[in-house]
């Protein structure tokens, strides 16, 4: 999904993949991110945040969460 307005930009993306063999469970995994820029058509000063959720079965990811913020001139 995807947001543009003047000011501010805003992208997430989701995805989950479910599966199992007949003797286990293989994949349960949920994966988020999301992205927000603000002031970017700005010539000046824009900010921007990224936020990434992951659970993995497959990879033995119980949970991580991971963000950053940050600006640019």
């Amino acid at each position: 999904m995807d947001v543009s307005k003047k000011d501010l930009e805003i992208g997430t993306t989701n995805s989950y993949i479910y599966g199992e063999s007949a003797v286990a469970k293989t994949n349960n995994d949920f994966y988020s991110l999301a992205d927000i820029v603000l002031f970017r058509k700005r010539q000046t000063l824009y900010y921007w945040g990224l936020i990434n959720y992951e659970k993995s079965y497959s990879l033995k990811i119980d949970r991580r969460l991971q963000r950053g913020i940050g600006n640019s001139i």
